[in-house]
C-alpha cells in the first residue's frame, strides 16, 4: 500500500513536500493512537489492557479461557507472572487443618432451614474506615464526625465490627476477596495464571438454591476486569453504563453518577425473580474525585478532595435505600455494604500499616435480625461465609475466610503488604515474612505502632505465626492443584 501511495520527488515545489510530509505524520500519530487504543480495548482510562480474564464472558469453565485467546498471547501475558511455590510447613493433612482449613462444612442443617433471603452487595469505592463518624469515636478529641452519615444510621441498626480490614490495595483485587472469598497475597487473582481455576462464589452457592444474579457497575463491563469475574462467579446479567442508557448522567471519566446507577439498580432488582443475589461496585469516590454540577457546593470542605466524593455517594446509598424500601423485594433482604480498599488517609493515627487497610463491613436487615457492633476482628474475605451462616445454607464450600459473626471461628484476618504478611488477631499485629516474626503491635493501645513487643510476647507471635503459615500452605498448594471449591480431594498437605 505504501507503494501506491503518491510520493512526490524532491524535484518538485516545496510547498509539496511540506504537504506530503505533514499528512503522513498526521498518518503515523493517528494510527499508533489506534493502535494503542485497538490493543487496550479504548481510549478513556476506566479500560485496561486485556488479559487472560477478558476471554470469561465467552467460556463455560474458566480453564476453556486459553482456547478463547490465542497462545502467543498468553505467553507473553503470563511471562512476567509469579508463579507460586509449593509450601510444606505442616507434614500431613491433619496437622495443616488444624492450623488453617478453608472447607466450610455447615451443620446449620440440623439446626435451622436454609433461610433465602435476598442478598444485595454495595462495594464502594475507596471507603475507608477513617471516613465513618461512628467507626471513628476517638478521633479529633472525640469530635469528629465523618463523612458519611447515612452509613452512620445504618451501622446503628445493622451489624458490623470493631476491627475489619481489605485483603488487598487496589480495586482490581476487591471482588475476588468480596464475591469469593479468594484473597488476592501476591497480586490480583483474576491477572495471575490461576485465573482459569474453578473457584466457588457468593453467586454460585446461591444459584444452587434457586436464586438469580446479577451484577451491577455504572462502567463499562471490561473496566478493572469486574463483569470478567463475575462471569465465572456465577454473576448470569451485567448491567452497566450501555443497559443504563443514558450517556447525559456519565461523569465524563468512569461512568454513571453513583446516584442515579443506584436508583437505576434498585429499580431493575425488582424485575429479578426472587430470590436473587446481586452486586453493585460504585465509581463517583474515585480519582479525579468529581462532582455533579448540582453538589459541587452541597457538602463541607475537608482536607482532601475525596470527602465530598464519599459525602455524594452516601448520598446516593440512602437515596439508593429510600427506593429499595418501596419495593416488594426489600424485606425480605440481606444487605452487606464495604469497600474495595482504603484510601487517602488524613488523620495521623490512620497512617500505619494496620489503618491502611482499614474499611467498613456492615450487614443490615430490614427486620433487625443482625444487629450490634461486634468485637471481632474481620475481612473481606469473610464476607461469603458470614453470609452462608446468616442465610443458614448447608453444604460445604471453600473460603480464605470465616464466619464474622460465629463463636465457632478464631476471628483472625491475614493480608500481604510490602513483601511483609499482616496477620491480625484480637488487639493484635503481626509481621511475619513467610518465615519468621518481624514485629507484634498491641494496636489498640499503640495505635500509631510504635513499640514492638514481639520480645514481650512471644506466645501470641507463634500463636499467628502457625495460622499464618498454615494459611499460606493451604493457599498456595489449593492455588497450584486447582482446588479452590469443596469437591475436589486431590490436595494433601504433601
Amino acid at each position: 500500500l505504501y507503494r501506491k501511495a503518491c510520493r512526490p520527488s524532491f524535484g518538485k515545489t516545496l510547498a509539496a513536500n511540506v504537504t506530503f510530509y505533514a499528512a503522513s505524520t498526521v498518518a503515523l500519530v493517528a494510527t499508533a493512537l489506534l493502535c494503542v487504543a485497538g490493543m487496550r480495548g479504548g481510549f478513556t482510562s476506566a479500560i485496561r489492557p486485556i488479559t487472560l480474564s477478558n476471554a470469561m464472558p465467552y467460556v463455560n469453565k474458566p480453564l476453556e479461557m486459553c482456547i478463547v485467546q490465542n497462545t502467543p498471547f498468553c505467553i507473553f501475558r503470563t511471562l512476567d507472572k509469579k508463579n507460586l511455590t509449593k509450601i510444606n510447613f505442616f507434614d500431613t493433612q491433619e496437622s495443616l487443618e488444624a492450623a488453617y482449613n478453608p472447607v466450610a462444612a455447615p451443620n446449620n442443617a440440623k439446626e435451622a432451614k436454609f433461610n433465602p433471603m435476598n442478598v444485595v452487595g454495595i462495594i464502594w469505592a475507596s471507603l475507608s474506615r477513617e471516613h465513618v463518624g461512628s467507626l471513628n469515636k476517638d478521633l479529633d478529641s472525640g469530635r469528629y464526625s465523618g463523612y458519611t452519615p447515612f452509613v452512620d444510621t445504618l451501622i446503628a441498626q445493622g451489624l458490623t465490627f470493631t476491627s475489619s480490614y481489605a485483603n488487598g490495595r487496589r480495586s482490581i483485587e476487591a471482588l475476588p476477596s468480596v464475591v469469593a472469598s479468594i484473597p488476592s497475597l501476591y497480586g490480583p487473582f483474576v491477572t495471575s495464571p490461576y485465573s482459569g481455576n474453578r473457584i466457588n462464589s457468593i453467586a454460585s452457592l446461591l444459584k444452587k438454591k434457586g436464586y438469580s444474579t446479577s451484577f451491577f457497575h455504572g462502567s463499562s463491563p471490561y473496566t478493572m476486569v469486574f463483569w470478567p469475574f463475575a462471569k465465572v462467579a456465577g454473576f448470569d446479567v451485567f448491567f452497566g453504563e450501555k443497559e443504563y442508557g443514558n450517556m447525559q448522567d456519565h461523569d465524563g471519566t468512569w461512568g454513571i453518577w453513583d446516584e442515579e446507577f443506584l436508583q437505576f439498580m434498585a429499580l431493575k432488582l425488582s424485575e429479578q425473580q426472587q430470590p436473587f443475589c446481586s452486586a453493585v461496585f460504585t465509581l463517583s469516590s474515585h480519582h479525579p474525585f468529581k462532582l455533579p454540577e448540582r453538589y459541587v457546593d452541597v457538602f463541607p470542605e475537608g482536607p482532601d478532595p475525596i470527602l465530598k466524593c464519599i459525602s455524594y455517594t452516601d448520598l446516593a446509598v440512602r437515596r439508593f435505600f429510600e427506593t429499595a424500601k418501596k419495593q416488594a423485594w426489600y424485606n425480605n433482604t440481606l444487605f452487606v455494604l464495604t469497600a474495595d480498599h482504603a484510601n487517602r488517609h488524613i488523620f495521623p493515627e490512620s497512617q500505619n500499616d494496620a489503618d491502611q487497610m482499614a474499611i467498613p463491613i456492615i450487614f443490615f436487615t430490614p427486620d433487625g435480625s443482625v444487629r450490634g457492633m461486634v468485637d471481632n476482628v474481620a475481612q473481606q474475605t469473610d464476607i461469603l461465609p458470614t453470609i452462608m451462616g446468616i442465610l443458614h445454607y448447608d453444604e460445604p464450600f471453600v473460603a480464605f475466610g470465616q464466619d464474622a459473626i460465629s463463636q465457632d471461628s478464631e476471628h483472625f484476618a491475614i493480608n500481604f503488604l510490602n513483601e511483609v504478611y499482616h496477620v491480625f488477631y484480637k488487639q493484635y499485629l503481626l509481621l511475619f515474612n513467610g518465615e519468621k516474626s518481624l514485629a507484634l503491635y498491641d494496636i489498640k493501645s499503640d495505635r500509631m505502632m510504635q513499640h514492638n513487643i514481639l520480645s514481650l510476647h512471644e506466645d501470641v507471635a507463634l500463636l499467628l505465626e502457625n495460622k499464618a503459615k498454615g494459611f499460606m500452605q493451604q493457599y498456595n498448594n489449593r492455588m497450584i492443584a486447582n482446588c479452590l471449591t469443596a469437591d475436589c480431594t486431590t490436595l494433601q498437605a504433601q
